[in-house]
């Protein structure tokens, strides 16, 4: 036994259908809200829905974290580093520059030193040569050349004839000069030097009235020359001690 057909394939309405009876349909009181309870929703918006004619509100958009801490604490390093290097950088020229000095003055007085001690060298040897060639020609009797050591204003005081002969009258009377040395290193006295020297002197024996020869006589003497710059730079002498009897 086969159901009933519907037309369309649908059912209709029970109440238009044969066969069923017809009730009378109770009317529904409206739905009306409590006193003193709020609406649930505002009127015209259902739960889960934004109001009609609004876009949907979406929640605000999150802002990542912000970097700065660590960034500020990388810059504040780096200052900390830069600032020591500077100063490490400004220390160390100041301190070259203070070593700089040091050795420039230590190097200048250096130089000077060494400037004056060979100076000092240099006049020491000039002078005691100047007086060793005058010991020589003296002990030769080459009293021309001697007086060639005089300055010029020993010079002055005695023409070469006059030394020449004050010389040769010791020679007679004291004997002739056989050696000359210096004593020791000449004393420097800024442009000036003195050197002390021995002088032997031999007298030859001579017959006396009986015609025996007399004994050879020796002496020495002790005395000090000194000498002077002139203006070509040369050591010449400018005095000397009368017990030599050379001038």
């Amino acid at each position: 036994m086969s159901g009933p057909s519907y037309p369309g394939g649908y059912p209709t309405d029970p109440s238009n259908q044969p066969g069923y009876p017809q009730y009378p349909q109770q009317p529904q009181p409206p739905y009306t809200q409590p006193p003193g309870q709020p609406p649930a929703y505002p009127p015209g918006q259902q739960p889960g829905y934004p109001p009609y004619g609004y876009p949907p509100a979406y929640p605000p958009y999150g802002q990542p974290p912000r970097q700065g801490g660590s960034t500020g604490r990388v810059f504040l390093i780096i200052g900390i580093i830069a600032a020591v290097l500077i100063v490490l950088c400004v220390g160390l020229c100041v301190a070259l520059g203070f070593s700089a000095r040091i050795f420039g003055t230590a190097l200048s007085t250096a130089a000077s030193q060494i400037a004056t001690q060979e100076s000092t060298q240099l006049a020491s040897a000039q002078s005691q040569q100047t007086v060793s060639n005058f010991c020589d020609s003296v002990s030769t009797q080459d009293y021309g050349s001697a007086y060639s050591y005089l300055s010029s204003s020993l010079q002055q005081q005695y023409s070469q004839a006059q030394f020449t002969q004050d010389n040769q009258n010791h020679d007679r009377t004291l004997g002739k000069v056989t050696t000359c040395t210096p004593q020791g290193e000449p004393s420097l006295n800024g442009p000036e030097a003195s050197i002390t020297i021995m002088v032997t002197r031999t007298l030859a024996p001579t017959p006396n009235s009986s015609g025996t020869a007399t004994p050879t006589e020796t002496a020495s003497a002790t005395g000090q020359i000194t000498l002077i710059q002139d203006s070509s730079g040369s050591w010449v002498i400018s005095n000397i001690d009368s017990s030599l009897n050379m001038l």
